[in-house]
């Protein structure tokens, strides 16, 4: 837990100003850090979801023939894919319509948060 603090945690905040002072510079590197994270949460959402869904899709199929189990699999890989599509493209075009003024607030945001934790180290862990 140590070395958490004394080395993990400064790289990470001080790896947090450096993007966000980059960003600050070149709103559109914000703009691209939204859409990606965005996407990795709508991912783990999707992730969190298919696997509920399989699990019904596996109990379902104990009882019934095997055929459900793999109609019930292939249509939850395809609606995933077809939400990631739909909602990756939805965040893009909201994205796209951000201003340069709440691009550099989320910037900002970044370097607050990252002096924050070089601030804070001691109580945060």
């Amino acid at each position: 837990m140590d070395i958490l603090k004394t080395l993990l945690l400064p790289i990470i905040a001080w790896f947090m100003i450096i993007v966000g002072t980059l960003m600050l510079i070149w709103p559109e590197m914000a703009r691209g850090r939204i859409v990606k994270n965005s996407a990795k949460m709508l991912l783990g959402w999707l992730l969190m979801a298919g696997l509920f869904l399989l699990s019904l899709v596996s109990a379902v199929s104990q009882k019934t023939s095997g055929w459900i189990g793999l109609i019930g699999l292939i249509a939850i890989i395809c609606g995933a894919l077809w939400i990631w599509k739909t909602s990756l493209a939805r965040i893009t075009g909201l994205v796209k319509n951000l201003s340069t003024v709440h691009l550099r607030i989320f910037a900002a945001g970044h370097i607050v948060l990252g002096g924050l934790m070089l601030i804070l180290k001691t109580l945060i862990i």
